[in-house]
């Protein structure tokens, strides 16, 4: 399988154990990776290989518009705010970034 796009992880998360799970970038992110729904990419943790995942969804959202589910499950799961989350993200980016992509992956 030829694909040269990839997406990291610097921890393995629980929820690439499942066989769709979100992530969230930043809109940079995913325009200089050239990311589209449909594209099979390459997903690594901590540079090594894992698997090869298709990306069925992007949405652009605000960070305050993503369900707290979906926040708990990329960021925090022991977190119970929003605010928390949101703050954490913030840190995460290292940005004042308030739009983010929301990719939903298929394994």
């Amino acid at each position: 399988m030829n694909t040269t796009n990839k997406i990291k992880f610097s921890f393995f998360w629980d929820k690439l154990n499942y066989p769709t799970f979100t992530t969230i970038r930043s809109i940079k992110y995913v325009k200089q990776n050239n990311l589209k729904t449909g594209q099979i990419v390459e997903i690594y943790v901590k540079n090594k290989f894992l698997f090869f995942a298709k990306i069925t969804n992007i949405e652009i959202k605000q960070i305050k518009d993503i369900p707290l589910d979906v926040l708990k499950k990329d960021v925090a799961p022991s977190i119970n705010t929003k605010k928390s989350i949101i703050y954490l993200k913030k840190i995460n980016y290292k940005s004042k970034a308030k739009k983010l992509e929301v990719l939903m992956c298929a394994i």
